[in-house]
């Protein structure tokens, strides 16, 4: 791996990367590891799309829980500590996202709760 050596002295100096991004071009691409597509990023207003409708399943004791999962299971599949808390959910449980753990579980058949989906997308961690 190249070292990029520190900025020139002086104003509006920088870095040289292009031996980096040649070494970058030079590389095979990366193999796929999974398929399929997420339909994700909605945020709060995803959440809001179905608050009337969580509020009367909260009431109705549809919806007895919420789990807010932050954190992140990584790329490798040896990383699944979200996916297995996900999995061994109550079906009374609903998951507030609140980092990019979901990529791993969302995809889960997860199911609903009365046509609210278990996995709500509340947020991003970046």
């Amino acid at each position: 791996m190249p070292y990029i050596a520190d900025r020139p002295a002086g104003a509006g100096g920088r870095k040289d990367f292009s031996a980096i991004i040649g070494l970058a071009k030079s590389c095979a691409a990366p193999k796929e590891i999974e398929t399929g597509h997420i339909v994700g990023g909605f945020a709060h207003h995803q959440v809001m799309a179905v608050a009337d409708k969580v509020v009367s399943a909260v009431k109705s004791g549809a919806i007895k829980r919420f789990v807010v999962m932050a954190g992140c299971d990584g790329r490798l599949k040896d990383r699944q500590y979200f996916t297995d808390v996900a999995k061994a959910l109550p079906q009374d449980t609903v998951i507030l996202t609140a980092g990019c753990a979901k990529y791993r579980y969302n995809k889960l058949p997860l199911g609903d709760i009365g046509g609210i989906p278990r996995v709500l997308d509340a947020g991003q961690c970046n």
